[in-house]
């Protein structure tokens, strides 16, 4: 993720932006893929009407990243709709918690293995089908 992406959503999340699940833009709202869309448009890094996957600003391929709350795997922009959409959290939360993706390389980044989790609660139940992350047994 660039950082011009968390800078999208902070911006969004102090200038009270109307915030809007399960779809990019509703009325004045727009999810946080859609404030991220916006901004790249805005700032020449992306052409009105053309797909996100043309934007470098998130990765839309592999590696997959696993979620900070559930630990379900997503590539980049569907971890990003995944925490707006059914975490239901504000800009500023996404901000925040997946700012670390940011110093990450592109190139590679590994969906923990379940017995990487530490919490054992949500170990208790796989949410993850084993097909989901990218797992590598050395």
């Amino acid at each position: 993720m660039d950082q011009r992406a968390i800078d999208a959503l902070v911006e969004a999340g102090l200038n009270n932006r109307r915030q809007v699940f399960g779809l990019l833009y509703r009325d004045k709202g727009a999810c946080a893929m859609g404030v991220i869309r916006e901004a790249a448009i805005k700032k020449g890094s992306l052409e009105e009407g053309s797909p996100m996957r043309q934007c470098r600003w998130v990765s839309h391929a592999a590696p997959e990243v696993s979620c900070p709350y559930c630990g379900r795997c997503y590539t980049e922009i569907g971890l990003i709709l995944h925490c707006n959409d059914d975490h239901r959290w504000d800009f500023l939360t996404i901000a925040r918690k997946l700012e670390h993706l940011v110093a990450l390389p592109t190139e590679w980044v590994e969906c923990p293995t379940r017995a990487e989790r530490s919490d054992p609660i949500r170990d208790s139940v796989d949410l993850t089908p084993a097909s989901a992350c990218v797992v590598h047994d050395e």
